[in-house]
């Protein structure tokens, strides 16, 4: 199958690579220039918002004004957005985004054109299942999914090779949830629409399935906002819903590697022994890697480390 590359999606694809670009600038004239990398930080930010914009993109101008709002104001800590962490995560970001817009055009549009209107044969859709019912099996199940993924990802090192890109962030925010190695996106992609071929789920729940699952599960748990209020008891639906606060502490270096593992529903976690309810004052959290597990500052470094570094874990290593 041919790629169809629209319009959007090459204004989308030359949004990425002028993000990618001024990242890289930043790195390379960081020693000469260092007070230009805020403002190439606050230019990727601005671009960002205008492309969202220009695109009629609501979906992710609404995340990214919401999470700025948020963050703004009920941040669980400070937020730095001209950072050089930020102009990082913006770079991996982008790189990983325009590999994850080919793939989606390939792989997601193909199954499409292959099953216009769902599997039909067997699963869900033969049986005539409700849309709604289908978006709520596939939501549990995908979850599930992740939540073994993401156990493999901690306890088997050539996945925590490309998943520690993601946990080698420091600040969480409403960017830091699309923090992942193009190799990474690849293997959640082909398994997200393998499950809904294997469901019978139709089309329509299929998009609408991954499109929730990105924003509660991927998106909003990784928002900087003290939510719910660590100086509080950990409300009952915090057990229900993922949170901030629930996925932030499995980003702290005091977290258990294997705890809080669910991306959407800390039943998961609960239900197989991986829950681990946050502690303490959520601005005292200390987010990122190990000393040992230290990875490149730079863009490229992180991008290509999985590819080329086998690291020897001990049987007394943790991974976090």
């Amino acid at each position: 199958m041919l790629l169809s590359f629209t319009g959007e999606t090459l204004i989308n694809l030359a949004l990425l690579f002028s993000l990618f670009g001024i990242c890289l600038c930043s790195e390379l004239t960081a020693k000469k220039w260092p007070k230009a990398s805020p403002w190439l930080a606050i230019t990727g930010i601005l671009l960002l918002l205008t492309t969202a914009l220009f695109l009629h993109d609501w979906v992710r101008l609404g995340i990214l004004t919401i999470g700025l709002f948020l963050e703004s104001f009920w941040s669980r800590q400070n937020n730095n957005w001209i950072s050089k962490e930020a102009l990082l995560t913006l770079g991996i970001n982008a790189f990983s985004g325009m590999i994850a817009i080919a793939l989606q055009i390939s792989f997601l549009s193909a199954f499409l054109q292959q099953f216009p209107s769902g599997t039909g044969q067997w699963g869900l859709t033969a049986l005539a299942a409700p849309l709604l019912l289908q978006i709520v099996t596939y939501l549990l199940i995908e979850d599930l999914k992740r939540y073994a993924f993401h156990r493999l990802d901690h306890s088997l090192l050539f996945f925590w090779r490309f998943h520690k890109v993601h946990h080698g962030v420091t600040e969480l925010n409403c960017i830091t949830g699309s923090r992942d190695h193009p190799v990474f996106n690849l293997g959640h992609l082909a398994s997200d629409i393998g499950l809904a071929y294997l469901l019978g789920v139709s089309n329509e729940a299929l998009v609408i399935g991954l499109s929730i699952r990105m924003v509660f599960g991927g998106i909003l748990p990784h928002f900087n906002v003290d939510f719910p209020n660590m100086k509080e008891t950990f409300p009952w639906w915090a057990y229900l819903i993922a949170t901030p606060n629930f996925h932030a502490w499995h980003h702290t270096v005091h977290c258990r590697y294997d705890a809080n593992l669910a991306d959407m529903f800390p039943f998961w976690d609960i239900l197989f022994g991986t829950f681990e309810k946050p502690l303490g004052s959520s601005r005292d959290w200390q987010f990122g890697l190990s000393d040992s597990e230290q990875l490149s500052q730079s863009v490229v470094g992180q991008l290509v480390s999985p590819l080329t570094t086998i690291n020897r874990i001990s049987s007394n290593t943790q991974i976090n």
